[in-house]
């Protein structure tokens, strides 16, 4: 007598993971009796790719962008963008920035020589304190540095805008006068009159 042990079916994970990483649109899920990936950029296919589970696909999409941002950065070699590089970063993470991100940007770049204080910051996103107002601009200037592969230098001249978090030194500028920018911000100036224009 011939005995047969079948294996059991693994039980198929139906989740469809999304997810926007560092300006790129991540997809798990299982489909047409695989686990798929894929990584998109402005609704177009970046990488397609096949796996063990939607869990593990995920990671290995956030590694694939990480790696596409590290070597855009490698290739900068420290370097700041030139003006072209800005306007083409700005209109690329525009659409990805919430409608109060956009708001706090372009009341900023309208400002009397692009000031705001954090009084007049915290009103017009709505924010509970000015720290979330910080963890907005913060989040804003990673996803510029991550679309331009720049990572702003910490550098004496900048200290006090990298005292908050080095990325936003892409978009505020060193004050003397104010050592740690505890009061008010200042927009760069080529930033400001990219956004004017959006």
């Amino acid at each position: 007598m011939n005995l047969t042990v079948e294996k059991p079916k693994k039980k198929i994970d139906k989740r469809i993971l999304r997810e926007h990483y560092r300006n790129y649109d991540l997809i798990s899920r299982h489909w047409k009796n695989e686990y798929r990936g894929r990584v998109l950029k402005h609704h177009k296919i970046v990488l397609d790719i096949v796996g063990d589970d939607v869990e593990s696909i995920i990671h290995e999409l956030r590694t694939y962008v990480d790696e596409q941002i590290q070597e855009k950065t490698n290739q900068r070699k420290g370097a700041e963008p030139p003006l072209s590089e800005l306007e083409s970063a700005i209109y690329s993470v525009w659409s990805n920035l919430s409608e109060e991100q956009r708001k706090i940007l372009k009341s900023h770049a309208n400002r009397p020589n692009r000031i705001i204080n954090m009084l007049e910051l915290q009103q017009i996103g709505r924010y509970r304190s000015s720290t979330d107002a910080m963890l907005d601009y913060a989040d804003i200037s990673r996803k510029l540095c991550d679309e331009l592969g720049y990572e702003p230098e910490s550098s004496a001249q900048k200290a006090d805008v990298s005292m908050l978090t080095p990325s936003m030194a892409i978009l505020l500028e060193a004050e003397n006068d104010e050592p740690f920018l505890t009061t008010h911000w200042k927009m760069q100036q080529q930033i400001a009159k990219l956004i004017i224009q959006l």
